[in-house]
């Protein structure tokens, strides 16, 4: 919907039919859009036994209204690698493990879909398709989300592990006469069933099930307790049992996807098989549990704090190590620095190997800012590779054991490890030039320090095409150092600035651009969207304000309780420098706004109480903390973000409203258009609908887009695609070329 006042719909009518209508640029915004889709993206990628490399791209495909992954080969010939054959597509892949000592790789796929879905485990050698088996009868769908989701191989080859949701106990009404349940079990069909959130549908228990490749059978691994979500899975050194993450779902299951915060540890189980209940027998049911189990094994708790947070844990070459991730005992924000800790797997004795850096200089290391570590991380026994971000940058680190972590390089994120031959496959892109893949090779110049000896390109397709040499040539990237000087808080924020080149001879408009989260960064890799909005005659500010990641502890911690001020302010003072940086560059009366999510939340307050700005566009924004915390599926973000805490109150819902965009509704007088998933669990789409209201019954100019089945993050290319166009004409219809 658009609204617009009457007074003002009228005289843009009679102006129209006076003068010539200026031609719509929408072709060309949708021309430069497709190719930009188009370019593909590199992910995942790795080394193979034979010495081959194999890479993983994606795009969109808008023709077909696809987001295509195809997969390349490459050998080495002389002393360059070169593609070998064609790009191969995939279809109906969920996860790929690649198991580098036997030279097999797994694959698990799917066909068909809804109840109809099917999934079965590939194993691939060189010589073909070695076995099929399906696993899809004894569990409800697999789980590839990136958080609970794994693939991880057995020592010998022969299993696999992985995650997937568990069958649900067996329900009926009491007048469900064909039910085999008891009649005094038939009163729980309609019990509420709490969800991990955001993103997971009706996703709620996930547990572990292995394969036996030899057996070719599927079995659900004995002893999980039901009350416990299971995730990121490894075999053990000796292949007779797992590790994994668990969290326990006793009190309460929030939003997990983006918050690093959910308390997790780390838990042994060795493998044996659950029996499948008898036939008529409630699948999970307490009264047939002894029966089907027998004697189960128990998990080992290895890191028992109840308040301990634990991720990506990863067995060194000899399997006398355990590694893992671990952000401070409770912490609060949904993102932060994490500890690398280890366990020796003999005696189970923790120690921390790296902590966390409250306030590091800008070139120091300021603690390990990423999810997870490298599948294959360890380049020696005692020496591991990771990728992190240091302030607004992306930085490969390596670290070893009771040393300090070296910076390696900058600008690359690490893909996989080749430790035989002391190389890494790293993905390297800046702002302005689309991503490459390249071979980095090591060597220990000191004890204490691993430096690069060369570097090899093995795919530069997309950064050498001509749409990506006229990125290059076209734009260019700064990183900027902004000073705070405050009674409260003296340091520095920064600003990714990307510009046109040709600003010097035409001056362009400004799009102001932080980031969501609010504990997120916006560092210096290419993303096709930034790339677009530049394009169209802007300059890109991207904003890491107060409460970012990458810039040590003490930053991101001065944010809670500041919010609606601290964001704001950073923002504001990151569109005032741009502008006295390179005044003769700017076009003043072009300059607008993007932000989604709290990036949202940062372009409400702005919408009214920034001046400068001419035009709005939110994206799944968050406009009042005091509602949202009964609708979202992270109502502590909301307490934490905000300063306040329980028990509610009605003056803890004051103070939330004050620090929200909606207590500033009525300094709005720019055009604003929000940009929304009506299926968003985050940010419910209420928040929008009710701020996207009260504008047009004040005669703000205001329109929603609310695409169907989209989550917070707004990513099928008929929706994507739409979203960005629709933004590009909104900045084109209120500030003009």
């Amino acid at each position: 919907q658009e609204h617009t006042p009457m007074a003002e719909a009228s005289t843009t009518s009679s102006t129209s039919a006076a003068a010539t209508p200026t031609p719509s640029p929408l072709s060309e915004y949708a021309d430069l859009y497709e190719s930009l889709a188009a370019l593909p993206a590199i992910g995942k990628s790795w080394f193979t036994k034979e010495g081959h490399i194999v890479s993983r791209s994606s795009f969109q495909d808008l023709t077909q209204m696809k987001q295509v992954t195809m997969e390349k080969q490459f050998a080495l010939v002389g002393e360059d690698y070169q593609q070998v054959g064609f790009p191969a597509r995939l279809s109906h892949v969920l996860l790929t493990a690649y198991n580098s000592k036997h030279g097999l790789l797994a694959l698990v796929r799917f066909s068909g879909d809804g109840s109809d879905r099917k999934f079965f485990v590939e194993i691939w050698s060189q010589q073909g398709l070695q076995n099929t088996i399906p696993c899809g009868s004894i569990h409800e769908k697999i789980y590839s989300d990136g958080w609970f989701s794994a693939l991880s191989w057995s020592p010998d080859g022969t299993r696999l592990a992985y995650i997937a949701e568990r069958k649900d106990k067996k329900t009926a009404s009491y007048f469900d006469y064909d039910s085999k349940l008891d009649k005094d079990e038939r009163t729980n069909k309609f019990d509420y069933k709490e969800t991990w959130g955001e993103t997971y549908g009706p996703l709620r228990n996930p547990g572990i099930f292995v394969v036996d490749i030899k057996e070719k059978k599927v079995f659900e691994l004995d002893g999980v307790p039901e009350l416990l979500s299971c995730g990121q899975v490894i075999f053990t050194p000796d292949g007779e049992g797992v590790v994994f993450v668990g969290w326990d779902t006793t009190t309460q299951r929030l939003g997990i996807i983006y918050c690093y915060n959910r308390p997790s540890s780390l838990y042994y189980l060795p493998i044996a098989e659950k029996k499948a209940p008898k036939e008529g027998d409630a699948a999970g049911s307490e009264s047939t549990e002894e029966e089907t189990r027998g004697e189960s094994p128990s998990p080992l708790n290895l890191t028992p704090s109840p308040s301990t947070i634990t991720r990506s844990p990863r067995f060194s070459p000899s399997g006398s190590t355990l590694l893992y991730l671990s952000p401070y005992d409770g912490m609060e924000t949904h993102n932060g620095s994490a500890r690398l800790r280890q366990i020796k797997w003999d005696s189970k004795e923790i120690t921390t190997l790296i902590e966390e850096v409250a306030d590091p200089s800008p070139s120091e290391f300021p603690g390990i800012y990423t999810f997870v570590l490298p599948t294959n991380c360890f380049l020696e026994e005692e020496l591991i590779v990771f990728s992190s971000s240091r302030r607004s940058h992306p930085v490969i680190y390596t670290y070893r054991f009771g040393g300090e972590p070296q910076q390696l390089t900058s600008g690359a994120v690490v893909l996989d490890v080749d430790s035989l031959e002391n190389r890494l496959l790293v993905r390297a892109s800046t702002s302005t030039t689309p991503s490459t893949l390249q071979i980095y090779t090591l060597t220990n110049s000191t004890p204490s320090s691993v430096t690069v000896t060369s570097t090899a390109t093995v795919d530069e397709s997309t950064a050498s095409s001509a749409l990506g040499k006229k990125i290059t040539s076209d734009f260019k990237m700064d990183v900027i150092s902004v000073p705070i000087k405050e009674e409260k808080y003296e340091g520095d924020f920064e600003y990714v600035l990307i510009s046109p080149k040709d600003a010097t001879e035409s001056p362009k408009g400004v799009v102001l651009y932080p980031h969501g989260g609010p504990h997120g960064v916006y560092d210096t890799q290419f993303y096709y969207s930034r790339i677009f909005l530049a394009s169209l005659g802007y300059h890109i500010v991207l904003v890491n304000y107060r409460g970012s990641t990458g810039f040590g502890r003490k930053m991101l911690d001065s944010l809670p309780g500041m919010c609606g001020t601290y964001d704001i302010v950073d923002s504001q003072s990151a569109l005032t420098d741009v502008l006295a940086r390179i005044p003769e560059q700017v076009n003043t009366d072009r300059v607008v706004y993007f932000g989604g999510s709290h990036g949202g939340f940062i372009g409400g307050h702005l919408a009214g109480r920034e001046p400068r700005i001419k035009a709005f566009v939110l994206y799944n924004p968050v406009t009042d903390l005091s509602v949202m915390i009964g609708t979202t599926d992270i109502p502590d973000w909301c307490f934490v973000e905000s300063g306040t805490s329980l028990p509610m109150s009605a003056s803890t819902a004051k103070e939330m409203y004050e620090k929200s965009p909606i207590h500033y509704i009525g300094g709005v007088k720019e055009p604003v258009l929000f940009v929304m998933g009506d299926s968003d669990k985050r940010v419910p789409p209420s928040q929008g609908i009710a701020f996207h209201q009260y504008l047009r019954k004040a005669g703000v100019t205001s329109r929603l887009l609310l695409y169907p089945t989209e989550p917070h993050h707004i990513d099928k290319p008929e929706h994507s695609s739409d979203m960005w166009l629709n933004i590009a004409m909104w900045y084109h219809t209120h500030v003009g070329l």
